[in-house]
């Protein structure tokens, strides 16, 4: 996926799911820092498959 910038418009491709921590260590083959990403539990998570860049904003 190409690296992307903090307020880069891009678009994309992906699966929406819940946030769960044990998840996404297991789907991503990473341990994360529980406490940088409790808050995040349980909440809206995009597991992104395609980040395109070639976005034109209205």
């Amino acid at each position: 996926m190409p690296a992307v910038d903090q307020d880069d418009a891009v678009r994309v491709t992906g699966t929406v799911g819940e946030f769960e921590i044990a998840e996404v260590e297991r789907e991503l083959g990473v341990d994360l820092a529980e406490t940088l990403y409790e808050e995040y539990e349980g909440g809206p998570y995009i597991r992104a498959r395609r980040i395109a860049e070639d976005v034109e904003l209205d």
